[in-house]
């Protein structure tokens, strides 16, 4: 009787463990559920501000092609903006789809990320008007600004990756420090880049700065498909890391 009521004390042991780290796991999933859906919200309430600064205002009889003409500059804007934002969700809903809980120091550089988001219509608006006035140094100023805000963006990415690649407790899949690390490094490389941008196109040429931006918007499009599975350096550790 003594060893059936410890085997049975055992077993409830044993279940109610089990229950906790099941609610302790629903947890975790809950909490990174949370922050991804804030991000999205938050991401497009920042596409929703772009729109704010297409406005003709009145016109008369006649007027409206000349108007959408001068204004092509804030179109221009609006549309590198968007794209902007879009790859910035595209990269984070990347990130998320690989990450199974979030610690303090993950959530503080996702807010960095999407500080960035909310402020890219102000600069946005301002590369647009320094261009339609066609003044030099305006154009050098808003370019430097938008540049900046880009690079601080990319810090925030890099400061986000670092967190995820020293903390093995959040990844889906065991064995993904090198993935994490590499994205670590593209954001870093990415970062540089727009740094150096907003410096050349102060000091040199606002169009030149612009062409970089299109350049590095395109390569850090690419971030999302290092983080996928599919991908051809990530695809051997999926193969051989079961989920945790």
């Amino acid at each position: 009787m003594s060893e059936l009521s410890d085997s049975n004390q055992s077993d409830s042991e044993s279940g109610a463990q089990s229950e906790v780290r099941i609610i302790a796991i629903e947890r975790e999933e809950i909490e990174t559920i949370r922050t991804e859906f804030f991000s999205d919200a938050v991401l497009a309430i920042a596409l929703t501000l772009l729109v704010l600064d297409l406005d003709l205002g009145e016109f008369r009889q006649a007027e409206l092609g000349g108007l959408l003409i001068q204004e092509i500059e804030t179109y221009t804007a609006f549309f590198v903006s968007f794209l902007f934002i879009a790859v910035t969700w595209h990269n984070h809903h990347a990130a998320f789809n690989r990450l199974k809980s979030v610690s303090s120091p993950l959530l503080v550089a996702n807010f960095g990320i999407l500080l960035g988001a909310t402020l890219l219509p102000f600069p946005t608006g301002i590369v647009a008007t320094a261009f339609r006035v066609e003044s030099l140094r305006d154009e050098q100023i808003a370019v430097l600004l938008y540049g900046l805000l880009a690079f601080v963006m990319s810090v925030s990415w890099t400061c986000f990756f670092q967190v995820a690649s020293r903390d093995p407790h959040l990844w889906k899949d065991r064995g993904e420090k090198e993935m994490w690390g590499r994205v670590r490094n593209f954001a870093g490389f990415i970062a540089v880049g727009y740094f150096i941008a907003a410096i050349l196109g102060f000091f040199l040429s606002p169009w030149l700065s612009i062409a970089l931006f299109a350049g590095l918007l395109i390569i850090q499009s690419t971030q999302a498909h290092r983080m996928s599975p599919g991908h051809k350096r990530n695809a051997p550790q999926a193969a051989a890391s079961p989920a945790s």
